[in-house]
């Protein structure tokens, strides 16, 4: 029996000890911000223009607006937790020939050239703020 209340014991302890570690390091282990672009608009001949939006708590994020002449519609263009907007350049360029939209791409604080380090909470202001 008190072998059995020790391995329960010690199973219980490593437990804990993995969600601490999981806990401290959850931000490394969600977000693979990348600062260097690896492609602009004008390289692959898109027309764009530079933003800088401003979120909430006053972060400064940075931004590519992609506008089509004639365009009715734009679409907020996510990059998702890898990487940074760059890496979808080629995305929003298929999206305004296949759909005939404008498309606003922008990096989550930390990522490419916007200011900050990324968390949830910011995730969602820069979400807002875009």
């Amino acid at each position: 029996m008190r072998r059995l209340v020790s391995l329960l014991l010690a199973i219980a302890g490593g437990l804990l000890a993995v969600t601490a570690l999981l806990l401290a390091f959850e931000r490394r282990l969600i977000y693979f911000p990348l600062r260097a672009l690896e492609l602009e608009p004008g390289e692959l001949g898109l027309v764009h223009e530079e933003a800088r939006l401003v979120t909430e708590d006053g972060v400064t994020l940075h931004a590519w607006l992609l506008p089509l002449p004639g365009a009715r519609r734009t679409v907020l263009l996510f990059n998702g937790n890898a990487g940074n907007m760059s890496f979808r350049l080629e995305r929003a360029a298929q999206m305004q020939r296949r759909l005939g939209v404008s498309v606003l791409l922008f990096d989550y604080r930390g990522y490419g050239r916007s200011g900050g380090s990324p968390d949830e909470a910011g995730t969602y202001r820069d979400a807002r703020a875009a």
